[in-house]
């Protein structure tokens, strides 16, 4: 939020508290919570930057179809950017959530946000700056003075091309919707990462997300479902810092598959894990990754398997204690 809303009676800015969770699969959460006390007033959450090294054009780092836009139908429409600037993102596909931006490289970053009933949730920056087909400015990343919004005029300097945005109010005709609002804060969460697929192929990983498929777990762990702010699902150890066995089943299907499953289970210790899908062992480092984090009364444990399932599935999870 580049110009922060001050509270007349107490002098205090806005401020915002953001937190990541990023898996082996360059797929990640992102939680944005904004505290105000004017709630009612517009706030940026998002927006598509491609940052130009000195020395490149905006043309050198992006391709001309720009920006491919994609539904949780499967659907996608990749957008071309002309002398006269960005296109409008109005021929679809409908209720698109998914914004892939075609930076040049074989690797494409993407955001995904929770769809809209209707509307258009995402939009383009228009026009296009000097040389370019591309609007791009140098008052950020690197700027010695306050210039905000000083236009780029040679390459000299590093600079950024701004290609679309995801719920920008009074553009956008439909609201990306809070994941919690109190008194004084917005609470918004969308997923973003690095892919090789076309937008049409993250579906499926938004739906993942957006509708989980149902897990139920055996064992002494208490459920605590799907996190959507990070990924997983969590379930909570009866004993904390004793980890014993515990088995999850997935109840995955096309409408709420099961892509690249993470769990994270509190209390659960120090100790490693081997995890085993369908009586199948899996193998650390190729088809699974195993982590901790700090807990509050023992180490939680986290487990991220590599895999796309829209059936049924098994996953056990046991306690590994490595020789030595």
């Amino acid at each position: 939020m580049p110009h922060p809303f001050t509270d007349p009676a107490t002098g205090w800015s806005d401020w915002v508290d953001e937190y990541y969770t990023i898996y082996p699969d360059a797929s990640g959460a992102r939680r944005i919570t904004v505290h105000t006390s004017a709630t009612d007033r517009w706030c940026e959450f998002q927006e598509c930057i491609v940052v130009n090294k000195p020395g490149t054009m905006p043309d050198d780092n992006i391709d001309l179809g720009a920006v491919t836009l994609g539904n949780m139908d499967g659907q996608q429409k990749t957008y071309t950017w002309t002398e006269d600037g960005g296109p409008e993102f109005d021929a679809g596909p409908p209720q698109a959530n998914i914004i892939k931006v075609n930076a040049k490289g074989s690797i494409k970053p993407y955001a995904i946000a929770p769809p809209a009933a209707a509307g258009q949730l995402i939009t383009p920056y228009s026009g296009h700056g000097r040389d370019s087909h591309f609007n791009w400015w140098d008052h950020w990343p690197v700027s010695q003075t306050a210039s905000d919004g000083r236009g780029a005029v040679s390459a000299e300097k590093p600079s950024h091309s701004s290609l679309a945005h995801i719920g920008l109010p009074g553009v956008a005709t439909a609201e990306w919707k809070p994941y919690e609002q109190g008194p004084n804060t917005i609470t918004k969460i969308m997923l973003h990462g690095l892919t090789d697929k076309a937008a049409a192929g993250l579906a499926p990983l938004a739906k993942s997300w957006l509708e989980p498929a149902h897990a139920t777990v055996e064992g002494p762990y208490a459920s605590e479902g799907y996190d959507p702010t990070q990924l997983a699902y969590v379930f909570v150890a009866e004993r904390a810092g004793r980890a014993s066995e515990l088995t999850v089943e997935l109840e995955a299907s096309e409408a709420s598959p099961a892509v690249n499953p993470a769990f994270v289970v509190e209390g659960w210790g120090s100790a490693g894990a081997s995890v085993s899908m369908d009586s199948t062992a899996l193998t650390n480092g190729k088809d699974h990754r195993v982590g901790h984090s700090e807990g509050v009364a023992a180490k939680n444990l986290i487990v991220w398997i590599k895999a796309a399932q829209t059936n049924p599935v098994t996953v056990k999870i046991a306690p590994f204690h490595p020789m030595g």
